[in-house]
């Protein structure tokens, strides 16, 4: 790796702590819940008005959501494990969202 090196946010060659956009991602009110769904929909009543991503763990996009309400409903989608991308801020948010559907 070329430049300076660095690990959670440290700068080996300065010793000094590098700036990162991780201090936002621990903040719950801006997660989706909950997270195994037993059908499909997450909610986040922090979020309007905001585009989501929805992404395979092969790293397809799946669909594009306008949030509206702050309600993302993904029951068309199969049991399994998708990525939600979103942005808040500035800062870009990736969440693993779980589907457990029952009786499938």
């Amino acid at each position: 790796m070329e430049g300076h090196e660095s690990w959670f946010g440290f700068d080996y060659c300065t010793n000094k702590p590098m700036h990162t956009s991780f201090t936002n991602v621990t903040n719950y009110s801006n997660r989706f819940y909950p997270t195994p769904s037993e059908n499909g929909v997450f909610y986040n009543h922090g979020l309007s008005h905001t585009e989501v991503m929805v992404y395979d763990v092969m790293g397809n996009k799946i669909k594009t959501v306008q949030l509206s309400s702050g309600m993302l409903n993904l029951n068309d989608l199969s049991n399994g494990m998708y990525v939600a991308v979103y942005h808040i801020n500035g800062f870009m948010m990736k969440q693993k969202l779980i589907i457990a559907k029952q009786g499938l």
